[in-house]
């Protein structure tokens, strides 16, 4: 079961709002993913089920995380940025359908 937290990076692709949003397992291992709003962002009308990054396997002290930092669109991606472990930036092209 994933709890979802407040969102932390807004993106609008095609007039529509998306939200890059962390979660996280009971465990605490938080992975990022994605909410989308009505235009006008009145409302949610989808939201994933499963993360869209989840980080690779931390090695020695590494922690086992991934939070969204922003979200860029261009022209038809989407340039997420996001942190891993807490000490890495990086940065996901996705192609919204």
């Amino acid at each position: 079961m994933w709890v979802r937290f407040p969102p932390s990076a807004f993106v609008y692709f095609s007039r529509v709002g998306f939200v890059f949003a962390p979660l996280a397992t009971k465990d605490a291992k938080w992975r990022i993913g994605w909410i989308r709003f009505a235009r006008g962002s009145t409302r949610v009308v989808g939201r994933c089920d499963e993360p869209v990054i989840v980080p690779p396997r931390p090695h020695g002290d590494e922690t086992d995380v991934a939070f969204a930092a922003s979200a860029l669109t261009d022209g038809g991606l989407v340039r997420l940025y996001y942190s891993v472990a807490d000490q890495f930036m990086v940065r996901a092209t996705l192609r919204p359908h």
